[in-house]
């Protein structure tokens, strides 16, 4: 039981630590949809150049972490999520072609079309992480062979697409963040603009989603009854977001930023406890797990190589600190 413990909580920090990471890409690449100018795209490229690939390293590590210890839940969630994974793959096959071939060919026509695909990419794949999540906040229905049982329009409800909207929201806003920390000039002036009017949206829809997710699917208060102080969980992240708003009155960008990241991790593992220890339908930590001694060498494995992506991670987000500009990185 300690091993399938010790699992769980170390999935929901891999989850949490790419939302956070994978996050801030994912509104850059939203924001660029609306950017009308070809040198503020070309910034927003440069500003996520250098850790855009080892931010997804972590979606990667979660997937096959979720894989190995709790195989039962990992063919749950594809029998369910199919198409929308299928779908949210395919977003991040854009994302990436679009970054590496839009500086290839000088004409103006070819940058606006991989700057589509990025943001349009960038808009799908957050859409559908909240699509899931709220899915496995509200249960979902599994056949005696751990098949989803329902269809895929069951899946598009209204409470899921909520969550689907307040991720894509979340996850613009830490975007904008992001770019009020890294970049100068014009670019930096609607960065604190599309901060301020997202982080606004970001406060509403937060407390909108814990009144209906309280209110409409009370199994999800189960573990805050037992353990009252897991209250301190909103009302960290609420915390949280209202600091971004107050640090960027305070044109405190990093602090801002800092903010919006712990609220995101709150978020996540506010999630990971409402759910504990069920994941999908009747599938638990115990009764989905693979066995100990399969738990046990893979936490050896972590234990070794989690520092090296931890450190991996903090370089080369130190090695590229600093402003951007256009032109910084000749590729864009």
């Amino acid at each position: 039981m300690f091993l399938q413990v010790i699992w769980y909580w170390l999935i929901v920090f891999l989850f949490a630590a790419y939302a956070v990471l994978d996050g801030f890409d994912f509104g850059v690449g939203f924001l660029q949809l609306f950017s009308k100018s070809v040198r503020e795209r070309d910034i927003h490229a440069a500003s996520i150049a250098p850790v855009w690939d080892g931010n997804e390293v972590w979606l990667l590590t979660a997937g096959g972490a979720l894989f190995a210890a709790f195989p039962a839940v990992y063919a749950a969630i594809l029998s369910g999520f199919y198409p929308a994974i299928m779908i949210f793959l395919a977003a991040l096959v854009f994302r990436a072609s679009a970054i590496e071939f839009r500086g290839q060919v000088r004409k103006a026509v070819w940058k606006r079309s991989w700057d589509f695909a990025f943001g349009l990419g960038s808009a799908i794949a957050p859409f559908l992480l909240g699509v899931i999540a709220g899915n496995l906040l509200r249960g979902m229905l599994l056949d005696q062979a751990g098949n989803y049982s329902g269809t895929f329009i069951e899946l598009l409800n209204p409470f899921s697409l909520m969550m689907g909207l307040l991720n894509l929201v979340v996850f613009s806003m830490h975007g904008a963040l992001y770019l009020s920390v890294k970049t100068v000039g014009e670019t930096l002036e609607k960065a604190i603009r599309n901060s301020n009017r997202l982080s606004t949206v970001v406060i509403v829809f937060w407390f909108l989603m814990v009144f209906i997710a309280t209110n409409i699917y009370p199994h999800l208060m189960e573990n805050f009854r037992i353990y009252p102080i897991a209250f301190l969980f909103p009302v960290l992240v609420s915390a949280a977001f209202l600091n971004v708003v107050l640090m960027l009155r305070r044109e405190a960008f990093q602090a801002a930023f800092i903010s919006s990241s712990i609220a995101i991790i709150l978020t996540a593992f506010m999630i990971g406890f409402a759910l504990f220890p069920h994941l999908v339908g009747y599938l638990d930590i115990y009764n989905s797990s693979s066995s100990e001694k399969a738990l046990q060498t893979m936490l050896v494995v972590a234990v070794l190589g989690m520092p090296l992506v931890l450190f991996y991670t903090a370089y080369v987000f130190r090695v590229f600190r600093g402003k951007v500009k256009a032109g910084d990185y000749s590729h864009y």
